[in-house]
């Protein structure tokens, strides 16, 4: 009787010794194995020649808009001026919403052009913030301080997202020259001075590339004639002779821009340099 015991007994030590091993034996596969089984098996890379058509052009559609949408800002920003001094408050606020609207897709610094500052976005933010202040509170100066600036920050993203040769100090005499009508204005001495120092500096860096182009030296010659009537007083000009002068630097400034209007000849010009380049191809 005791021998069957013991011999059952061991054979059922022996059986439940195997199950162990067994049970080991599956966890530890399952468990070696459990990491394989969550990854995903890997895909090869989607040939070039397999993207759609659309999404590869989706880029260029985007910035093509995005330029179209700035130039439209920024005859909203001259339409919002008219408004504000005729004290239009009305229509100022309702062409602000619309150029808030065309404003709230901007080309960033990876878009296009490296060298677009990532500043220029913050800085039409704070102004925007501030034109509403002034438009609320119905405050024409700080209003058309602010639309100064918009005007200069909508206009260089606007000429580096799509350049066409078209050298930057253009956008910048044309935000100068607005600086010094609306300090000669309010009578603001010490702007005004900064304004028309900046004005001569930003020309006489601009004016061999204009004056290398087909046609430019004769608008070149007038030009300066025009910065050293503006330069001619550090004090406020009075109102009549002002705009009529302001007027003809707004002309003269259009006849420049149109020197640059044609197709470019380089993939990606650029500011001046490149202007220059295209200058020396223009000359007679």
């Amino acid at each position: 009787m005791d021998a069957n015991v013991t011999h059952k007994s061991s054979i059922t030590a022996v059986v439940l010794a195997g199950l162990t091993l067994v049970s080991f034996a599956l966890v530890s596969s399952y468990v070696s194995k459990k990491p394989n089984r969550t990854l995903a098996p890997p895909t090869a890379p989607t040939p070039a020649h397999a993207v759609a058509p659309a999404a590869a052009s989706a880029t260029p559609k985007a910035e093509k808009e995005m330029y179209n949408d700035l130039g439209q800002a920024v005859a909203l920003l001259d339409q919002l001026r008219d408004a504000v001094l005729a004290g239009d408050w009305v229509n100022a606020q309702n062409r602000f919403d619309e150029f808030t609207n065309k404003t709230r897709q901007l080309p960033a610094p990876q878009l296009n052009q490296a060298e677009l500052s990532p500043l220029l976005p913050d800085f039409l933010a704070l102004y925007r913030i501030e034109l509403a202040r002034a438009l609320n509170e119905q405050q024409a100066g700080n209003a058309r301080f602010a639309l100064n600036q918009l005007y200069a920050i909508v206009s260089e993203l606007r000429a580096r997202l799509g350049s066409h040769g078209l050298p930057l100090e253009i956008v910048r005499l044309n935000f100068l020259v607005r600086e010094v009508e609306l300090w000669s204005q309010l009578n603001n001495e010490p702007l005004l001075h900064e304004r028309l120092k900046a004005l001569r500096e930003t020309w006489q860096e601009l004016r061999p590339v204009i004056a290398a182009r087909r046609n430019g030296r004769e608008l070149a010659a007038h030009f300066d004639t025009l910065v050293e009537r503006l330069a001619a007083s550090n004090q406020p000009t009075v109102a009549p002779a002002l705009a009529a002068l302001i007027a003809e630097c707004n002309k003269d400034l259009e006849q420049m821009d149109s020197l640059f209007r044609r197709p470019p000849r380089s993939a990606n010009p650029s500011g001046t340099g490149n202007a220059a380049k295209n200058a020396a191809e223009d000359e007679e």
